[in-house]
């Protein structure tokens, strides 16, 4: 099994809410023209719009282009479970 990469830095530009080019990008979980869904430096990050495409991604070094009306972007962190906030 192919072990996740795991980065700490990432960049984000937006460009006329139309191009958003990411670094950092871990996974991507899902897209569709509506809505993409992505792991970036351990958190989680939606990006919502009309007409979205992955124009780019680069898995090895965490690129993506994303082009397309971009409405929003959002990111939730991880929870972490009762276990492993105990057993820092």
């Amino acid at each position: 099994m192919e072990k996740e990469k795991v980065f700490k830095d990432s960049k984000l530009e937006l460009i006329n809410r139309n191009t958003l080019n990411l670094s950092g990008v871990e996974k991507v979980y899902g897209a569709n023209p509506n809505k993409i869904i992505l792991k970036i430096c351990g958190s989680t990050m939606g990006i919502a719009g009309s007409n979205l495409t992955i124009d780019k991604l680069d898995t090895d070094a965490g690129n993506i282009m994303v082009v397309g009306q971009i409405y929003e972007i959002k990111y939730s962190a991880e929870k972490k479970g009762i276990l492993k906030r105990i057993f820092k």
